[in-house]
């Protein structure tokens, strides 16, 4: 795989591993766009990343995956990598039930 000139769309972008990602492809002379839910963490994620673009949006929504898909298809047609990393983390101890299983009563 070409790990350079590339034009590389990473959901979840704004932060953790695909901040981390981001940056490195950077580094490597791609060219880089990220997504992330919120506009503020996006903001700040771009003053790290030269020359990124920024798309806002929340995967979790139809609606917003269909904006951000046709902003790709529009303005981005020559992108040829996407890392799909957007995503939740819900952080609990293994000795208790994790919030989204708490409605559902397990035998």
């Amino acid at each position: 795989m070409k790990t350079t000139g590339n034009t590389v769309f990473i959901t979840g972008g704004s932060a953790g591993i695909g901040l981390a990602i981001a940056k490195k492809l950077t580094a490597e002379g791609n060219h880089i766009i990220i997504n992330g839910r919120n506009k503020e963490r996006l903001d700040n994620a771009l003053k790290e990343l030269p020359g990124a673009v920024g798309i806002q949006g929340d995967f979790a929504v139809e609606a917003d995956r269909i904006r951000v898909a046709e902003e790709l298809k529009n303005n981005h047609p020559d992108v040829n990598v996407i890392i799909n990393n957007a995503g939740a983390a819900f952080g609990y101890l293994l000795s208790e039930r994790p919030m989204h299983l708490r409605k559902h009563r397990l035998k």
